[in-house]
């Protein structure tokens, strides 16, 4: 029940206020035409936002509602705050509860169902001794108003920014000495705000209201803002400054940004836009006849052209290119001889050249045969961060273009991970210093962009958004250092757009001289159809003056925001980019990534299909494998999704024969499940002999052909399909003694019970029985025996949950690690989340249960257990591949990830 002797105070304060001030109307000789009354409703005390966004009221039309009331027809001197509040509440049928009457002594006790049920009380309002969102006195009624969850509790009105000292019955909109308590720059325009105050008399509000409660905060001035939504018909702009309407702390510079995206007359800005960057594209193709490798090259220009659409991606003009940058790759490669890398020590050259030849649709894996994403993984995060903050984020950024897989699958972590780390205390980032730079602050939110469900990316992005948008110039750009440049400018361009942020009309990035947007454009120059770096002399560079970098890089930055205005993907993502689709089925082989140098040492090859037609009828598959001649095989079996025939096979001369097919019933092969690349063979190998190494040795395994056959009928085209082996080569590193090797299988992604600061790992070991009992570092990761991956490498591995950002190359030393081969190691069985020994259907449901509850954050056994997707996450997708696997005998997709 709510408290009567508090409603008799507040009742008696509200008569002496009335009382201690009269006023005398005053009516103003204007056109009624100009006159306009916006009225709004508001709880941001309670983090409950707007009840009714802010509406706007010609004189004719509160005369027509409060009609309705019997009031009227008024003008404009006798208009009060009060009568254009009933006209606000006729025409949203509001239910309120009041002492007093509308034509004098007013007061609005409560609205009925405004309340959104629920509390986000700002900080600053806990901060000065106010309730908090689970310690306060509710709201016992339908109706929202006086001393609901707090004594102090009510509605205040406010005109025009002023917190009004009297009734709103009583307050004139046009009487002079009103007028005069409340100076605003709107004309004839009145803002009534209707405001919940909940601790401290208007306080909250950040007002003074002169009760012995000083404003907790400066209160922004939000009445332009509130009359400038009330005109604006741009939906698309309203709701980029809601944020600010809802946000009750929001400072002056973000409520006069706001008003300037309202206000904004963008009919020409996008024009301009759009003139520059076609005009510059076309000079771009005229002047950059022949693209090649480099930064001043033509690299960035190429990027431009494709992705802005002024060529098509199959273009001669990059065809040309591709034949050059192929070559150079393979003189580049070949002499800086680091496994792909085009420089020993900046990893840039490699980044930038993949997203060069993603957006012409290029694969970067295969150049001129070399794999410049490759080199990410061969060499390590210790080279991608030779060049400090660059390295990783244009490895990210590069990475992310077409979603490329690293065969260290920990790169993309320890990118993202050092990014965050080198935050600045204040946000943002710097190459060197303590104050966030406009440049590298934008790249490292363009690298992250991928990575925004990240909980610890979004808060990092927060802060480094908020910091471009304090270093911002008046005029919309930015200086680097000590100069305005448009390079600066471009960055930020391309971040906020990563981002899905209008940099032409948020809040965040509108000055009172104008947007980002505007800003780039003021250094276009159309004699030149270009670019210029600085508008004024300064540092070596002639302001005015076209620049290659500077036109490129704003071109790429229009090419982003034009992207961003309709709808595309973004200027870095490349999934969009058609590619020549691959010539139907491949085929991969895997081999253990070490083996042990001893005669008799067993192991396994796995030679997996990229895809199968169940339609297609083949009845017999061949394949010609190439052996080392000091390895035997010692079977061959197919995968536990193969059916509909027997394996023959032979191996004579280094040349591994096989056929698979159904000699009596001529039965069809089919490769049951859905998901893809699948085991089609499993090839049982041996050492025949010791195998001299001095240091590391190695053995390859090749597919050299494959073939599908549904008939023997060599002049039918369609008979044989000739599967793609191209790429179907494993090597395997030839260890002396003990060696260890270590792959990881997934990294958790944070959605879905797993924790992103989790890696699943396998571990193998050559020489050792299988089950043989290990321990890393005196058990300070706890490894499990994995009876299946064993089978399936042939070599004895195990199985752990480690830190994600652990580095591999420490379970690769066998320094780390001791071992009892007369001891047996815990064994741990994919799928089997009981640990009972059985795969079945219980714990098909024990997985999706998880799912379903939600439940606390598994252990790390358990997480090995139930992913049997290896996808990084515990969900239904888990339960379904038990039960694939129990019924239908299908692989698990960490088995197949860690056979890869």
């Amino acid at each position: 029940m709510k408290n009567t002797g508090k409603r008799l105070l507040a009742a008696v304060l509200a008569v002496v206020m009335l009382a201690s001030l009269s006023f005398v109307a005053f009516a103003a000789q204007e056109d009624d035409d100009e006159f306009k009354v916006v009225v709004s409703m508001e709880g941001l005390t309670l983090g409950q936002g707007l009840y009714y966004e802010p509406q706007a009221y010609t004189l004719d039309e509160i005369n027509a509602l409060l009609s309705q009331e019997g009031y009227g027809p008024l003008d404009r001197s006798e208009v009060t705050a009060g009568l254009a509040t009933l006209a606000f509440f006729i025409d949203h049928n509001i239910d309120y509860t009041m002492t007093g009457d509308w034509a004098d002594t007013a007061y609005v006790s409560g609205i009925k169902d405004i309340d959104k049920g629920y509390l986000d009380i700002p900080s600053v309002i806990t901060e000065n001794g106010g309730p908090t969102n689970d310690e306060n006195d509710g709201n016992n009624d339908e109706y929202l108003g006086e001393f609901d969850y707090d004594s102090m509790s009510g509605w205040m009105i406010t005109v025009n920014d002023f917190m009004i000292n009297v009734g709103c019955a009583g307050w004139y909109l046009e009487n002079e000495d009103q007028k005069a308590l409340c100076p605003s720059d709107l004309g004839n325009t009145y803002v009534v705000r209707w405001q919940f105050t909940l601790h401290g008399y208007g306080a909250d509000l950040g007002v003074d209201t002169g009760w012995g409660m000083p404003a907790y905060f400066e209160g922004a001035k939000k009445a332009a803002l509130y009359a400038a939504y009330a005109d604006c018909t741009d939906a698309a702009k309203k709701a980029q400054v809601m944020s600010v309407m809802e946000n009750l702390t929001a400072t002056q510079d973000e409520v006069d940004a706001a008003v300037a995206v309202l206000t904004a007359d963008d009919s020409g800005d996008k024009a301009d836009y759009k003139t520059a960057l076609n005009e510059t594209m076309a000079q771009l193709a005229a002047t950059v006849t022949e693209p090649s490798f480099g930064t001043g090259a033509g690299e960035w220009s190429v990027l431009s052209l494709a992705r802005g659409g002024y060529y098509p991606t199959d273009s001669k003009y990059f065809a040309d290119y591709y034949s050059r940058i192929e070559q150079t790759v393979k003189e580049k490669a070949a002499s800086v001889n680091l496994n792909g890398a085009l420089h020993k020590v900046k990893s840039t050259e490699n980044s930038r050249l993949i997203m060069a030849l993603s957006a012409i649709g290029k694969d970067p894996t295969k150049v001129g045969g070399v794999d410049l994403v490759g080199a990410y993984s061969a060499n390590g995060f210790s080279w991608i961060k030779k060049q400090g903050l660059n390295g990783p984020v244009f490895a990210l950024i590069a990475l992310d273009t077409y979603n490329y897989k690293t065969k260290d699958a920990t790169i993309r972590q320890q990118c993202v991970n050092y990014i965050l780390e080198a935050e600045l205390s204040g946000g943002g980032w710097a190459l060197s210093g303590t104050t966030a730079d406009p440049d590298m602050t934008a790249m490292a939110l363009q690298a992250l962009a991928h990575y925004a469900d990240n909980a610890d990316v979004k808060a990092a992005a927060e802060r480094g958004f908020a910091a471009l948008s304090s270093i911002q110039k008046d005029n919309g750009g930015y200086a680097s250092w000590g100069s305005v440049n448009s390079e600066s400018i471009a960055q930020v361009i391309v971040a906020c757009t990563a981002w899905g942020i209008d940099p032409s009309t948020d809040s965040r990035f509108v000055k009172s001289g104008g947007s980002a947007v505007d800003a780039l454009l003021e250094f276009y120059i159309p004699e030149g159809k270009g670019f210029a770096h600085v508008l004024e002399t300064t540092g070596g560079y002639t302001g005015g003056e076209v620049n290659a970098m500077a036109t490129d890089q704003a071109c790429y930055a229009l090419v982003a925001y034009d992207r961003f205005v309709n709808n595309k993907n973004a200027l870095y993502d490349m999934t969009d980019v058609a590619r020549p689709e691959p010539a139907g089925i491949s085929a991969s082989i895997s081999l253990p990534a070490e083996i042990s140098n001893k005669k008799g040492t067993t192991f396994n090859a796995i030679v997996s299909v990229s895809d199968w037609d169940s339609e297609a009828g083949w009845k017999l598959v061949d394949a010609t494998l190439s052996v080392p001649e000091n390895v035997t095989v010692t079977g061959v079996t197919v995968g536990s999704r193969v059916s509909g025939g027997n394996v023959m096979y032979n191996l004579d001369n280094g040349k591994l024969r096989i056929v698979y097919f159904d000699a009596e019933k001529n039965s069809t092969v089919e490769v049951s499940g859905t998901s893809f690349p699948a085991e089609f063979f499993i090839i049982g190998l041996e050492l025949t002999d010791d195998i001299s190494v001095k240091n590391k040795g190695e053995i390859t395994i090749s597919v050299d052909e494959m073939n599908l056959k549904k008939s023997s009928d060599e002049s039918d085209d369609s008979a044989v399909t000739v599967v793609n082996t191209a790429t179907a080569k494993a090597t395997s590193d030839v260890v002396k003694g003990v060696s260890f090797s270590a792959k990881c299988l997934y990294v958790g992604d944070g959605v879905d019970l797993i924790s992103t600061d989790k890696m699943a790992i396998a571990v193998s070991a050559t020489e050792l029985c299988n089950g043989s009992q290990i321990s890393y570092k005196d058990g300070a990761v706890k490894l499990h025996y994995s009876r299946l991956l064993s089978e399936k490498l042939g070599v004895c591995t195990y199985v752990a949950m480690v830190s994600a950002d652990t580095d591999l190359g420490a379970f690769s030393d066998a320094a780390n690690y001791t071992y009892d081969e007369n001891e047996t190691a815990d064994a741990l069985d994919f799928g089997d989340t009981n640990s009972d020994g059985v795969i079945n259907a219980q714990d098909a449901l024990n997985a999706a249960n998880a799912w379903l509850r939600k439940t606390d954050a598994p252990d790390d056994e358990s997480i090995l257990r139930t992913n049997v997707t290896g996808d990084g996450r515990i969900n239904t997708s888990d339960a379904l591949g038990i039960v694939e696997n129990f019924v239908n005998g299908d692989d698990f997709g960490v088995v197949a990830k860690a056979a890869a």
